[in-house]
């Protein structure tokens, strides 16, 4: 379990596609972490931007001053791979790659190139792509894209869930927090 670790408890993080824009997935991202009482170091990736939400941004992974555990990307589809290739040269433990666009959509190609890269660079441990994160009740990480922080969290307890639909992992995040169910992960 130890290689998983960096999905469930990073000690740093860089928000890949972060942004200012409301309703974007990369402001909600960050707005999790943000929220969260998680004591990581969180790094907001867009080489457009020079801040995004008060914080320092960076304009590629690669350019991050220190360690990264986890990487949560958000970009379009077609800068996935570039995107991963980064990560993988960076060593992060892993990456949550939440943007769409690939095989569910019948782009072959692109996932062909995705799968390929994940082959051959074994040390980077990959979720996605077209998922919504992980959340965490024992420690508070939230890596998706849920408003559920607006809820309320559920409580700590020994259920978890991981499902192959995003879709279905972020309603029934949503769903949980507005209940007094307990449960331990949802990915």
């Amino acid at each position: 379990m130890e290689e998983l670790d960096c999905f469930f408890y990073p000690e740093s993080v860089a928000v890949i596609g972060a942004s200012n824009q409301p309703k974007s997935i990369g402001k909600a991202l960050l707005e999790n972490f943000f929220s969260t009482r998680l004591a990581i170091k969180v790094f907001p990736v867009n080489p457009n931007h020079a801040t995004i939400l008060g914080k320092k941004a960076f304009p590629s992974v690669k350019s991050i001053p220190a360690k990264v555990d986890l990487a949560i990307v958000a970009v379009p589809a077609k800068a996935v791979p570039m995107v991963l290739r980064e990560c993988i040269e960076k060593k992060v433990g892993g990456a949550i790659i939440i943007s769409a666009g690939f095989a569910e959509i019948g782009e072959k190609k692109l996932t062909a190139e995705i799968q390929k890269i994940i082959s051959k660079n074994p040390g980077t441990r990959v979720i996605g792509p077209n998922c919504f994160g992980v959340y965490n009740s024992f420690n508070g990480l939230n890596s998706t894209f849920s408003e559920s922080r607006k809820m309320g969290y559920p409580k700590k307890g020994k259920v978890a869930f991981i499902s192959q639909s995003g879709a279905l992992g972020v309603a029934l995040l949503d769903w949980i927090s507005s209940q007094e169910f307990a449960w331990r992960c949802i990915a």
